[in-house]
């Protein structure tokens, strides 16, 4: 809720370190709502560019009416609530890394009900997990998404479900690649550092802590625990 300051969290979740980086995504909401002619205009803009090139061709090649149509309406779920949503998921990539992009995962495979599904107000998961990789690539080069698709493709196969035949025209790969090499720049222009790996910020914690519960998830909730300890006494708030 930007205009009261107020991001309201599930209960339980603030123990729960591998949730804490989609805290990220929610603040993004705040930065973007802060300065959107410099942090979502240029990537609308973008957006435009692309759907109206892309309805251009269409009608090049005589291509049906509903087919031009379907353009006009992706664009336009574009312009509105998902430039944000993805927006937010490129922030929180940012200045999360790979810890958020398991965050993502740990939440498709907890809630979602059709991994390509697609709604007004949020684009599709997988569409935002190829997203959210995207950024990783951004910030942290091509070798540091292998593990996180590996697991992505497995979920796919666990799940039993396929890419349906309009998801890249609805979220083309080109375009999302763009977008995020555009997301990050304008976030660092506008003074944001992205995820570091060793810079002993909070980003650190949630990576360790994905990396432990991922090698050793039985004895993550004493490592957590303890870990939660030391944090909440490095804050005085014992």
């Amino acid at each position: 809720m930007p205009s009261l300051d107020l991001i309201l969290v599930p209960h339980g979740e603030a123990t729960h370190l591998l949730a804490w980086a989609d805290l990220y995504h929610e603040l993004g909401h705040f930065v973007l709502a802060r300065d959107p002619a410099r942090l979502v205009q240029p990537l609308r803009k973008r957006i435009s560019k692309h759907f109206t090139d892309a309805v251009q061709e269409a009608s090049r090649q005589s291509r049906t009416a509903n087919a031009i149509e379907e353009l006009h309406a992706y664009r336009a779920l574009w312009l509105g609530d998902w430039i944000l949503e993805f927006a937010c998921d490129w922030f929180a990539t940012f200045a999360a890394g790979s810890s958020f992009a398991w965050a993502n995962l740990r939440l498709c495979a907890r809630m979602s009900t059709d991994l390509f599904g697609i709604s007004s107000s949020h684009p599709a998961d997988a569409a935002r997990t190829q997203a959210v990789i995207e950024m990783l690539k951004v910030i942290l080069g091509d070798t540091s998404t292998h593990q996180i698709e590996s697991h992505w493709q497995e979920l796919l196969r666990t799940v039993g479900t396929k890419e349906p035949q309009h998801f890249r025209i609805a979220y083309p790969p080109g375009l999302l690649r763009e977008l995020a090499a555009e997301a990050g720049q304008l976030f660092r222009s506008a003074g944001f550092h992205s995820y570091n790996p060793g810079s002993k910020r909070i980003g650190d914690l949630l990576a360790e802590a994905w990396n432990y519960f991922r090698s050793d998830p039985s004895s993550f909730p004493a490592w957590e625990r303890a870990k939660l300890h030391q944090l909440r006494k490095a804050f005085k708030l014992n």
